[in-house]
């Protein structure tokens, strides 16, 4: 019986401890037995302050990250010759390797999970010769890391991982990940062997080792281990994620907030675990009852009318009625300056208006253009907006305690949007447009938030997780206004620890964030910042949280659209037409974008601007902003596009190809739809519904798009397909591809012919063997005549014949494959 996140799991089934034994080929112990208790790190019979592991590491080539260097292949080729286990307590140092038969009392078929497991493993391990090192520097290291590490029930495993750290052996972690992850084509969801405590710990050393940078070099093996095993496991995962949830949602944290995570760090659902383990410990009360009616999808807390919230009062009784008054005829005025020439620049260049700390003269005034001034990053919620206020009025108290701040970290003004946008109509058209200007052009940004400022600071990395669940990380305009604030320090406002002492401000790279500096190349390929990090190793939901929010704060400008979708989708806006406006101000050159556009408009304007989408991104439910013709196969948002893509899927997609003037040409696997398949439509729009209806009643006229890179077969039923009508054909182009002119009907499900209970079993593999698959190029968009009326479908096997004999004729062999 085992617990993880709350639950209990029962092994009873399993009939094994487990035990593996091995029988020996060249002398030595007739039998060898091993178990999950067998320690993997031999006794240490050396004593002194030397490192015991230190010869054995520098032969191996396990201290290096160049997986090519001799001595490493060298290992390695040991490891994997035959396959064969090498005998435990064997001197690796003389060369010797003695290998080892494997000898099963029940035959060669091995059923239990977790001996596949360990058979894999125990050769590898074995072969190390690795020691208990009781060197003191060691020592310490060991405790260190130990006190860090994510739980493994397989202990002998979790001990030689942290012996591993203790004595700087990276390759070794490089080699361990695919002997699990390769194990077992359909693994159970639990076994005896902690597979999931493994790969946690595994992704968790990788990440001590070689920082949150990791070249390319060496260390794909590792990450392509990780994604396979996170892949094969999956449902384990969910199942101690769902679990572990459920207890934070027990203990007021909000449901929707940490599940949101999982659509912005790297591995998804997984990532979780973690995550809610630190929330668990670290939780903060002071807001739970706030959360307790959320769901996973819905967190009813950050849909509240947010400019209905009062004023929030910064003085100690609360209650006083000091106000100060900053003249909108200021702004407005230096807003309006510009706009008065012909010119449409004027629009997007930025202006200065944050408002000076002290007074000139006895009266307000804004700063000057090259004065440093500190940006407020707040949410309204939290009484730090305008409320009910008249406009331009505050608090005094609420903006003493910022201007506190700005004289501390040496500033002279303070930009807060509850006092420095203007009021006029056109002004605050291009207020909108420069929104992000103004934490650019900040000398530093501060993060306020009311649940942060009641969470006690501590040294533990909690706080980061505690930032990436706050109602601050949840919201649009925040996320951008981190992004934009990449070239200068951001400070946050936490609880002090001290009773009754004002909160903490703590900067987010260097106190709240996890220091742990990428690899650096020295000599040999040795790390040169690898014991720095050996120090104190973080936690791995430190590790998450931290990887969560360097997307915003270290990522790509301008950021990928599947980046951009990632890290905003999730957050919630005021308005609805924010959540366009938010991705254009952080994509779009200023010049180009108008934040007064349509919501459509700004989606062309951004897909334009990317230029390309993966196929499998293009894949929506909604009905596309053009019934025919140009964009007719673009959603309204650009948040509908991605949303196919499986938590724990990394698949490579075909790249789709937007052009300027709203046609999309991509590569796809074109399936031949059959009068007997069942086709079930995916979105719910009665539209929708009525388009996807009208075309299938000429099924001879329609044809399923997919992704060539996923897999198909016989046995690819209920996969999602685009349904469309070919229109037209072009002829090879340069690269000797036809082209498919098609129109957008609609997403739909297949249920292939040769599973549908509808059908005669002797039916249903003429059906198959019968269908067509063709792999062609296909242009949405260009589905119109001259005129811009539509055009009538055609027959799609005369489309597939003729473009197949056009390939065929310009390269001299077909291109179609036939039975699926």
């Amino acid at each position: 019986m085992c617990r993880d996140g709350g639950e209990e799991y029962d092994f009873s089934e399993c009939g094994n401890t487990p035990i593996i034994e091995y029988t020996c080929r060249d002398g030595g112990p007739e039998v060898l037995r091993m178990s999950i208790d067998t320690p993997l790190c031999l006794k240490d019979t050396d004593e002194g302050e030397k490192c015991t592991n230190e010869m054995l590491i520098k032969d191996a080539g396990l201290d290096s990250t160049h997986i090519e260097n001799e001595a490493f292949l060298h290992f390695k080729n040991i490891l994997e010759a035959e396959r064969r286990s090498p005998a435990p307590g064997m001197d690796a140092r003389r060369g010797q390797i003695e290998h080892l038969h494997k000898k099963w009392d029940a035959g060669d078929q091995i059923r239990c999970h977790g001996t596949m497991v360990m058979s894999s493993m125990l050769p590898v391990l074995t072969a190390s010769n690795i020691r208990f090192c009781e060197a003191e520097t060691c020592v310490a290291r060991r405790a260190l890391a130990g006190a860090s590490a994510p739980p493994c029930r397989w202990r002998a495993f979790k001990e030689l991982v942290l012996q591993a750290l203790a004595c700087w052996m990276p390759n070794l972690i490089q080699i361990l990940t695919p002997n699990i992850t390769s194990v077992g084509m359909f693994p159970p969801r639990f076994s005896c062997v902690d597979v999931h405590g493994c790969l946690d710990l595994l992704h968790w050393a990788h990440r001590v080792f070689f920082g949150h940078l990791t070249s390319w070099r060496g260390h794909i093996w590792f990450k392509l281990g990780m994604e396979l095993g996170i892949a094969k496991f999956a449902s384990g995962y969910e199942t101690s994620t769902v679990a572990a949830a459920r207890n934070c949602r027990s203990r007021g944290l909000c449901p929707n907030r940490l599940w949101n995570v999982a659509l912005q760090a790297t591995y998804g659902v997984v990532e979780l675990l973690p995550l809610a383990r630190m929330a668990i410990e670290h939780v903060n009360t002071a807001q739970s009852g706030n959360h307790l009616n959320c769901t996973e999808q819905l967190c009813l807390y950050s849909h509240e009318n947010s400019t209905m919230v009062k004023q929030a009062h910064k003085c100690p009784a609360g209650l006083c009625n000091n106000e100060t008054r900053f003249p909108s005829n200021i702004v407005n005025d230096v807003f309006a300056r510009d706009l008065r020439s012909s010119e449409t620049s004027a629009l997007h260049q930025w202006c200065q208006s944050a408002w000076r700390i002290r007074p000139s003269a006895g009266s307000m005034a804004l700063c000057d253009s090259n004065e440093p001034y500190l940006a407020v990053s707040h949410v309204w919620s939290d009484g730090t907006g305008g409320g009910m206020k008249d406009a331009g009025v505050v608090n005094t108290c609420l903006f003493d305690f910022f201007t506190e701040i700005a004289t501390g970290l040496g500033c002279v003004g303070v930009w807060w949007d509850a006092i420095c946008l203007p009021t006029g109509r056109n002004e605050k058209k291009r207020a909108m447009n420069i929104m992000l200007a103004n934490y650019e052009k900040a000398a530093v940004t501060i993060v306020h938030d009311r649940e942060l400022l009641e969470y006690e600071w501590r040294e533990d990395g909690s706080p980061a997780v505690a930032l990436v669940l706050s109602a601050w990380f949840t919201r649009g305009w925040t996320a951008a206004e981190l992004f934009a604030s990449k070239s200068h320090p951001v400070k946050v406002l936490f609880k002090n620890p001290i009773k009754d002492g004002p909160p903490v401000l703590k900067d987010l790279d260097t106190e709240i964030l996890t220091n742990d500096r990428p690899w650096q190349y020295g000599a040999a390929g040795h790390d040169e910042n690898g014991h720095d990090r050996l120090r104190s190793p973080p936690q791995q939901g430190h590790f998450i949280a931290t990887s969560i929010i360097r997307q915003l704060r270290k990522g790509e400008t301008p950021p990928r659209l599947r980046d951009l979708l990632g890290l905003l989708r999730s957050r919630t806006t005021s308005w609805a037409r924010d959540r366009l406006i938010i991705p254009g101000l952080m994509c779009l050159p200023s010049f180009q974008f108008d934040s007064m556009a349509s919501i459509p408009e700004i989606t062309q304007q951004l897909l334009k601007h990317f230029g390309n989408i993966e196929l499998r991104d293009l894949f929506h439910n909604e009905i596309p902003i053009a019934p025919y013709g140009p964009w007719s196969w673009c959603p309204p948002s650009i948040f509908d596009l991605g949303q196919t893509r499986d938590a724990f899927t990394n698949d490579h997609s075909m790249i789709c190809f937007i052009k300027q003037d709203g046609l999309l040409r991509c590569k796809a696997q074109a399936v031949q739809l059959l009068d007997e398949d069942l086709i079930i439509p995916c979105g719910s729009h009665s539209a929708v519904l009525s388009r996807i209806s009208v075309a299938l009643a000429n099924r001879g006229h329609c044809v399923l798009l997919a992704d060539p890179f996923v897999k198909t077969g016989r046995g690819f039923g209920q996969m999602q397909f685009i349904l469309a009508n070919p229109v037209g054909l072009d002829p090879p182009g340069a690269d000797g591809s036809s082209v498919l002119r098609c129109r957008w009907v609609g997403m739909v499900y297949l249920a292939l012919a040769s599973i549908n209970p509808r059908i005669p079993e002797q039916s249903k593999s003429i059906a198959v063997d019968r269908r067509n698959v063709w792999h062609i190029t296909c242009e949405f968009g260009s589905d119109v005549d001259a005129e811009g009326e539509p055009l009538p479908s055609i027959p799609v096997i005369k489309a597939g014949e003729s473009a197949v004999a056009a390939e065929r004729n310009f390269k001299g062999r077909p291109h179609i494959m036939n039975d699926i």
